[in-house]
């Protein structure tokens, strides 16, 4: 069966983990788990029928390179299949995230918010592990020290590579995982590679109060939202980006990268820019010529008022 290029690149692409979760099953789940003296072991019991479970996935694997090395050990196992471990546990439904000591007890139960930043909360609460620093790919605000302006230039300017911009809320599904989201992989993917020219991703989180004035430049007004701006733009194209379809994901990057059309609408930031600039004089001209005509009346009624007397 013949697999087009673009599916294999995807797929090889989506594959791109910025974590390592170890494995385990029925065969060695104690020698693995209980078998670091002194450390922690937070397992993930899923099952491949769950979708809660493939929703949390991308999750919980981007603790695996955040604890690598510390006093927190993380694992997951397949809680359906391996049924000596199901029993042991009594595990009925998924997914399912326990917290062991080094000597086989039970020491916690994770039920909060199914979300990377919360969970590391929980660890640090319960064991005192402190996560490693994992570098982004993804170009964010704190890189230029909240200097709108700077990163401004940065992606106005690199006329010679292929630039996206996403905007989205932290508590974004696909987007809002600063450690493992698809925005986030395509990154580290296009980052480790050696491609030229070089492609380069921006994250806005729009409940950032200095994202105000690049949510102002690129007028946005829901989330998520992901502009492009290709490589090779003239002069003329400087502020020309195009605007992904609703609900963006990696498929429409990586579509968009090879030549294809999704459906992309060229915004004119600059001809925006001027026409709600000429809507705002002309409702400030509208404003004054209401409150000169109010005056006027204010006039009339008092010259009224003065010939009574």
């Amino acid at each position: 069966m013949f697999v087009p290029l673009f599916l294999i690149a995807l797929f090889a692409i989506l594959q791109i983990i910025t974590a390592s979760v170890t494995e385990v099953d029925d065969t060695n789940f104690e020698n693995q788990v209980f078998g670091d003296p002194g450390t922690y072991s937070l397992v993930y019991f899923n099952s491949p029928y769950c979708s809660y479970c493939r929703q949390f996935d991308p999750e919980f694997e981007s603790l695996g390179d955040l604890y690598r090395g510390t006093r927190l050990n993380v694992f997951k196992i397949d809680g359906l299949h391996n049924k000596r471990i199901r029993a042991k546990y009594q595990l009925i439904g998924f997914p399912v995230v326990k917290l062991f000591s080094s000597d086989g007890t039970q020491v916690g139960f994770y039920n909060g918010k199914r979300r990377t930043p919360e969970i590391m909360d929980y660890i640090f609460e319960a064991t005192g592990a402190i996560a490693n620093k994992i570098p982004s790919y993804v170009n964010r605000l704190d890189n230029y020290e909240g200097n709108t302006e700077d990163m401004k230039l940065n992606i106005f300017n690199h006329q010679d590579r292929d630039i996206f911009v996403a905007f989205f809320q932290p508590w974004d599904k696909k987007l809002g995982n600063p450690y493992n989201s698809y925005f986030e992989r395509l990154a580290k993917y296009y980052g480790e590679k050696e491609h030229e020219p070089r492609t380069e991703f921006y994250g806005i989180d729009v409940t950032d109060s200095k994202s105000t004035e690049l949510m102002s430049t690129f007028e946005v007004g829901q989330f998520p939202v992901i502009f492009y701006l290709p490589k090779g733009r003239s002069a003329d194209e400087k502020y020309t980006v195009y605007k992904l379809p609703e609900n963006p994901d990696s498929k429409m990057i990586i579509d968009i990268l090879s030549g294809k059309d999704i459906g992309q609408k060229p915004v004119n930031l600059e001809e925006m820019e001027r026409n709600i600039a000429k809507v705002i004089q002309k409702l400030q001209i509208e404003d004054i010529t209401e409150e000169e005509e109010e005056e006027e009346d204010d006039d009339d009624d008092d010259y009224a008022v003065y010939r009574d007397l």
